[in-house]
């Protein structure tokens, strides 16, 4: 119900081609399935075969993703010069039907965070074995997760480390020195989710909150949010720590604007869900924002601790506490700070000059 400004602008939903609707509850995935397998029966038997072999593409065969992909695309033309997946799931999904002879083309897929760490983790290392084999080059959002691949037997030669970036021109920064009196104002945003570790976020405003003035938001939404609506009612910050769900881009930057510092306390779940690099901490840099994270995957390879704000241990409340302490009593370090953050954002997530990065690596394949 929320729609980015530049769907509309780039009018991306006409752009678009869904695939049949694809169920989580697999009876119901199964039964739909059926008039899919007549129709790749009739077109090429032997592609069935192939898109069921769980040797080759593990759980998207036994899921039928393969199944639907290959109903979709089997009247669409054969080549393209890239085909990009992003996720490593979606990279097994793309060397399955170039096999097939569906599509054609080089297969580049970039790994986010949670394909490189809890999908590894749950299916073990030899889960992408043929992508590793078989895709032409894979594109991780740090170093961090080149090493993650790496040690799951991708071949160094394969990968590039091409980081995310951000249209700084949306992003101005405002920040200038403040005084202590004011109440410091911290925001979080994502989803409500283990990784994000907004509870410990919360548990450190309670403490904080006992000696100083603050005030802090939370924006997104998810399986979490009673939880942490309760544990904020359970320490009393009604007043102090404000849920305001989600909201547009335009609103976040807003946001973000009336903000002192950000926090991001990023876990890795029990799961073993990671972040890759959240987006949201480069547009809290680029608006002048100091960060408080945490030695989480790639996080340290954008905020530098001490410079650009403060990297501390995952779900260490006491940590997260101090840093808030220092800002509030040194709060011309929230625009030193900011400042340094902007700097290297320029300088390493830029947008511009990362889609003619993008567009280079393409042409190198070819």
């Amino acid at each position: 119900s929320i729609i980015h400004p530049e769907i509309e602008e780039y009018q991306l939903l006409s752009k678009i081609q869904y695939w049949p609707e694809f169920s989580d509850n697999y009876l119901l995935r199964f039964s739909k399935s059926l008039p899919l397998i007549s129709k790749i029966l009739w077109r090429n038997p032997r592609l069935l075969f192939d898109a069921l072999s769980y040797k080759k593409y593990n759980k998207y065969a036994l899921s039928l993703r393969s199944v639907y992909a290959s109903s979709a695309l089997i009247n669409q033309r054969k080549n393209y010069d890239v085909i990009h997946c992003h996720f490593g799931l979606n990279g097994l999904l793309g060397v399955f039907l170039r096999e097939a002879g569906i599509i054609g083309g080089k297969i580049v897929t970039t790994f986010h965070g949670y394909d490189a760490s809890a999908y590894i983790q749950k299916f073990g290392k030899n889960v992408y074995k043929y992508l590793f084999e078989q895709g032409d080059l894979f594109l991780v959002v740090s170093d961090f997760l080149k090493n993650k691949l790496i040690e799951s037997d991708c071949p160094a030669e394969k990968i590039l480390v091409h980081r995310v970036g951000i249209d700084l021109e949306k992003f101005t920064t405002t920040k200038a020195n403040r005084t202590v009196n004011i109440p410091i104002k911290i925001i979080s945003v994502g989803r409500l989710i283990e990784k994000k570790g907004i509870e410990y976020g919360i548990k450190a405003i309670t403490k904080i909150a006992q000696n100083y003035p603050v005030e802090y938001t939370i924006v997104g939404t998810g399986e979490l949010m009673p939880t942490l609506q309760n544990l904020i009612q359970k320490n009393n910050l009604i007043n102090v720590v404000k849920m305001v769900g989600s909201q547009p881009h335009q609103e976040i930057v807003k946001l973000l604007e009336e903000s002192d510092l950000l926090l991001a306390p990023s876990v890795t779940a029990k799961n073993g869900d990671q972040e890759g690099i959240p987006v949201v901490i480069m547009e809290a840099m680029a608006m002048g924002l100091p960060v408080i994270s945490t030695e989480h995957t790639g996080i340290p390879e954008l905020v530098k601790n001490n410079v650009s704000g403060f990297i501390v241990p995952e779900r260490d409340v006491d940590a997260i506490v101090e840093k808030i302490a220092y800002f509030i009593h040194h709060p011309s370090s929230i625009y030193e700070m900011g400042k340094e953050g902007r700097i290297f954002v320029e300088k390493n997530h830029n947008n511009k000059l990362l889609t003619k990065e993008l567009i280079k690596i393409y042409q190198n394949l070819l």
